[in-house]
């Protein structure tokens, strides 16, 4: 592993791994979102889920019967999850500690791929994206949900202030910036949608060229 995905944010994410659910379920949109991945992942075989944290998408998908894979770069947050998926007796979910970077998966993997929220705090997002192209089947699905915090003033203002608390974006993207990043990338965007907020998510839907 030459780089790692968020290195600099590593020791604030494990940091926060026990308290990370109770955070999510106040986000607003968030239950939606994970309810939309898992419509839209419908009957995909086998799942990536990239930054799984928690494993809070990953265990949503392998409730509908999913093969999933869910990697994070973080140990503690890759513990909370297997205890969950332990806790609710399911076996075809498998959480390991893998970067963006250099996934431990042969070309052509997967059916679909989940990367949710998560690309905004990845040093070298581009170099992410490479890799999940790598590991998805030609012309299959990647749901790529990302915060855009250089979108407005007010959402560049809350992200420096998100600083104070240990979290960083190493991308402050606006929506064009974004999905030119998924096109050059090598993926079709098929869809946008924008979800408004103090800092917007761009709900990405995208298929591997090919």
């Amino acid at each position: 592993m030459t780089e790692q995905a968020y290195s600099e944010n590593d020791p604030y994410w494990g940091k926060i791994a026990g308290r990370y659910d109770r955070y999510m379920r106040r986000v607003k949109y968030y239950n939606a979102m994970v309810g939309r991945i898992a419509e839209e992942v419908g009957t995909a075989e086998r799942v990536l889920d990239v930054a799984t944290g928690t494993g809070l998408v990953a265990l949503e998908l392998a409730a509908r019967s999913h093969m999933v894979e869910a990697v994070d770069l973080s140990p503690q947050m890759i513990g909370q999850a297997s205890e969950k998926a332990s806790h609710l007796n399911l076996d075809n979910v498998r959480f390991s500690v893998q970067s963006a970077y250099d996934l431990k998966f042969p070309d052509g993997s997967f059916d679909a791929i989940v990367v949710c929220n998560a690309l905004h705090v990845m040093q070298r997002a581009d170099l992410a994206l490479a890799e999940l192209k790598r590991v998805l089947k030609p012309g299959c699905l990647l749901i790529a949900p990302t915060y855009c915090h250089g979108q407005t003033l007010v959402a560049h203002i809350a992200s420096r202030l998100m600083t104070l608390t240990g979290f960083r974006a190493y991308r402050r993207f606006t929506y064009t910036s974004y999905i030119l990043l998924i096109k050059r990338s090598g993926f079709r965007v098929e869809k946008l949608d924008v979800w408004p907020g103090a800092i917007p998510l761009a709900y990405v839907t995208a298929r591997l060229e090919g």
